[in-house]
């Protein structure tokens, strides 16, 4: 289902993060292997989770404007050019706390980023709150390993991401239908890392289901060609 109206979505800037470019994927996780015996120790099995923002100006979406289908870009900060992606498939209703919106994931190829690799990931579940802000902390996730750019095996572990959904009202053709923010959590396979300084990304699939070229942070860079 796609949007029946266009939405703005606010998230966390990262554009201060400062994450540099990577022409070489599997050079980087050698590299970052090295280092993580140092760094990953200050962070847990189930991450800290994402932050979600500031929440000032934000009209809060009707329910039919979260439904739909989405590309969802995680960026590793061990390789952020080279994102891990997936369609998210939406569906939402109201309540007394907000809209609560439950979700689907399908790993996409990284070597053609069209096509579905591997089973759908169980339903998952986020509340988004008046203000518009959401977090999500997607447990025990496995992703086939021809989703992953960078060494191409398996990915399980936990990750968490949130931002803030805004709608505009009136509907405005000429919106972007966009979200973007910070990805945490701590991945177990292929390596045990923490994530912290990964971001994500999430882009409307139009009619017609054909995948938008992915970027992978709020500054709408693209990911590395193939």
């Amino acid at each position: 289902m796609i949007f029946s109206r266009k939405i703005v979505v606010a998230l966390t800037p990262v554009a201060a993060m400062g994450l540099s470019s990577c022409a070489d994927p599997a050079g980087a996780f050698d590299d970052f292997t090295a280092r993580s015996s140092v760094d990953s120790g200050s962070t847990g099995a189930g991450g800290s989770g994402a932050s979600p923002g500031d929440a000032g100006g934000c009209l809060l979406p009707d329910p039919t404007e979260l439904e739909g289908e989405l590309l969802f870009s995680i960026s590793a900060v061990i390789s952020p050019e080279t994102p891990v992606l997936l369609v998210m498939s939406t569906t939402a209703v109201a309540n007394d706390d907000g809209i609560v919106v439950t979700f689907v994931m399908q790993a996409i190829s990284a070597t053609d980023r069209m096509t579905p690799v591997g089973p759908a990931l169980p339903p998952e579940t986020l509340t988004v709150a008046a203000d518009g802000t959401f977090s999500a902390n997607v447990q025990e996730v496995t992703i086939d390993g021809r989703a992953n750019p960078i060494t191409g095996t398996e990915i399980f572990g936990t990750i968490a991401f949130g931002g803030r959904f805004c709608s505009s009202r009136p509907p405005d053709e000429n919106l972007v239908e966009f979200a973007c923010g910070d990805v945490t959590g701590m991945l177990e396979r292929p390596l045990a890392i923490p994530l912290e300084g990964s971001t994500f990304a999430l882009q409307r699939v139009p009619p017609g289901g054909q995948l938008p070229s992915p970027v992978i942070n709020c500054a709408m860079d693209p990911a590395a060609t193939l």
